[in-house]
């Protein structure tokens, strides 16, 4: 496995890299070396070779949607789910089982969708939507390193 920094990559959009003094970054400083945040209209794109690749990203209460294409197949992925009243390390899966021979292509954008987070969320954490409505603003994606299994990014 091969992990990429994020600024190795060349993101597109309305990206920012958290400064790593701030509290978000700060908190998460131990895991990854760089934490950027992605608004609506944001891309990551990157070829690869080889089976799977992943992403070390945060799921959150301002976490939006993505769409995510890999080889001209789209899914969707909420980065948000019913925990998060607060901020936690996760991964998004973006593809695995691939033939690892094949240059295989990505793009992962965060879309301008406004999720419904009260559906999202578990019943026993919509109070902390109600008290706290604007921690649960926007649509973001924040995102520190690109995991690939196989011979790593081709330019």
């Amino acid at each position: 496995t091969v992990m990429i920094p994020l600024e190795d990559l060349s993101p597109s959009g309305p990206w920012s890299k958290l400064a790593p003094d701030g509290a978000l970054a700060q908190q998460f400083s131990d895991r990854m070396d760089s934490l950027w945040k992605a608004e609506p209209g944001a891309e990551l794109h990157f070829r690869f070779r080889g089976s799977a690749a992943s992403v070390y990203d945060i799921l959150g209460p301002d976490g939006g949607r993505l769409e995510i294409t890999v080889d001209g197949l789209v899914t969707t992925a909420n980065r948000i789910d019913g925990y998060c009243t607060y901020w936690r390390l996760a991964r998004l899966n973006v593809c695995s089982g691939l033939t690892p021979e094949v240059i295989h292509d990505v793009t992962i954008r965060v879309l301008p969708d406004v999720l419904d987070k009260g559906e999202i969320l578990f019943e026993e954490n919509r109070p902390d939507l109600k008290k706290n409505p604007t921690k649960y603003e926007g649509s973001a994606w924040y995102a520190g390193a690109v995991f690939i299994v196989g011979g790593g990014v081709e330019k």
